[in-house]
């Protein structure tokens, strides 16, 4: 009867959106118990590890690279990192400009 009580409980806060390690601590179980309580309750499982944010929007990243803006420069404008800029560039078919700066070409 306890052991029911707390796979209810543990369900309970699982559907609620309760983060698995706070249930786990509560509860006395291990993370992976709460997801496999929650499987077999049929409740749908939420996906692991750090929620992403919205999708880049690509065109206009490229662009704004094409238009001879840096690639940092880029990624600070669209709060992307330099490697999203350079990975969306190169799937659009583009290709990265050297690496330059004011102390290159001095002689």
């Amino acid at each position: 009867m306890k052991l029911c009580a707390a796979r209810d409980a543990v369900v309970a806060a699982y559907a609620a959106g309760e983060k698995i390690e706070v249930i786990a601590l509560v509860h006395g179980v291990h993370p992976r118990s709460v997801h496999a309580m929650a499987r077999d309750a049929g409740i749908a499982l939420r996906a692991r590890g750090r929620p992403r944010g919205p999708a880049p929007d690509a065109p206009a990243i490229v662009a704004a690279y094409l238009d001879g803006e840096s690639r940092s420069a880029v990624a600070a404008r669209f709060r992307v990192s330099p490697d999203t800029v350079s990975r969306l560039i190169r799937a659009a078919g583009g290709t990265m400009r050297g690496r330059g700066g004011w102390w290159r070409g001095r002689a």
